[in-house]
C-alpha cells in the first residue's frame, strides 16, 4: 500500500513539473527566470528567422543564409556573404539609440580579414556627404571591432578596439553607453570614449544588420549570433552572465 502511495506522490510532482515547464518555459537569453539579469528591448536568436523574441522589431532577411550557432544549433545563427546579404529592421524607439543610455551585444564569427559592418543607423545614404546621427559597428580589415558614431550636431566620434576579434571562433562583443562614456568590448576587454552626454544619436533610417545604406554597403562576410539591444547601461560582468 505504502508502495502504490509513493508511486501515486512521484506521478503527481512529475506531471506538476512538466504543467510548469509549459506555462514557463525557459527563456533562452536576456534576464530570463533570474530576476537579477536585465531583459533586452530587442533580441534575435536568428533560428531560421530574424524575429524579435522580445517585441515586434522583426527584421526582413535579404539573402542571408542561416547555419550552425555556437550552440551548435543548426540554423540558429546567420551567415553574411560580403557581396549583397543583409537585414533590415523597420525603425523604432526600441532600436533608435537616442540620447539615452543603451547597450549593444551579439556573437559573432570571421575568418577573412574583410572590412564589413555589423549593425548600422544613420540619417543620411549620400556619398558625397556625410552627415546626420550615426550608430554603426564594423569588423575592420585588421579584425579590430570598432563604432562610428555622430550625434545630431553633427560631431563625430571613433572607438577602435584594442585587441581584435577573434579569427574564426565565436566573440562576443558589446558596445554601451552610460551618460558620456562609450565602452567597448572585445569578451571583456575594455576600451573607453568620452563624449558629450547631451549627445542625441536619434536617426530617422531603419536599423541595419550586414551593411550600412551609405556608399557601396561595406557588406559583412561573417556569422551573428544572439543580437541583443537594451535601453539602458548594462556592465560586462552582466553581459557575460547573460551570454553563459
Amino acid at each position: 500500500m505504502k508502495k502504490l502511495i509513493l508511486s501515486f506522490i512521484v506521478v503527481c510532482i512529475c506531471c506538476l513539473t512538466s504543467c510548469f515547464q509549459d506555462y514557463f518555459p525557459p527563456h533562452g537569453g536576456g534576464g530570463g527566470s533570474d530576476p537579477e539579469l536585465p531583459d533586452p528591448v530587442a533580441y534575435y536568436k536568428f533560428n531560421e528567422n530574424a524575429l524579435d523574441e522580445t517585441s515586434n522589431n522583426d527584421g526582413e532577411v535579404n539573402g542571408a543564409n542561416f547555419v550552425a550557432s555556437q550552440a551548435g544549433e543548426e540554423s540558429s545563427a546567420i551567415q553574411f556573404d560580403g557581396i549583397d546579404d543583409f537585414v533590415q529592421i523597420p525603425r523604432s524607439e526600441d532600436v533608435n539609440f537616442g540620447n539615452e543610455d543603451f547597450t549593444i551585444s551579439l556573437m559573432a564569427k570571421t575568418s577573412t580579414s574583410d572590412e564589413g559592418v555589423l549593425l548600422s543607423t544613420r540619417n543620411t545614404s549620400s556619398c558625397s556627404q556625410a552627415s546626420g546621427p550615426t550608430v554603426t559597428l564594423a569588423i575592420g580589415s585588421d579584425r579590430s571591432f570598432r563604432a562610428t558614431l555622430r550625434g545630431s550636431n553633427n560631431v563625430k566620434y571613433g572607438i577602435i578596439s584594442s585587441i581584435p576579434v577573434n579569427e574564426d571562433e565565436w566573440t562576443l562583443l558589446t558596445l554601451s553607453r552610460e551618460g558620456g562614456l562609450i565602452r567597448m568590448y572585445v569578451e571583456s576587454e575594455e576600451t573607453q570614449l568620452v563624449i558629450s552626454e547631451t549627445t542625441d544619436f536619434t536617426t530617422s533610417s531603419d536599423l541595419y544588420l550586414g551593411r550600412t545604406i551609405y556608399c557601396s554597403g561595406n557588406y559583412l562576410n561573417a556569422t551573428l549570433d544572439e543580437l541583443q539591444i537594451f535601453d539602458k547601461y548594462v556592465d560586462i560582468d552582466t553581459i557575460i552572465k547573460i551570454y553563459d
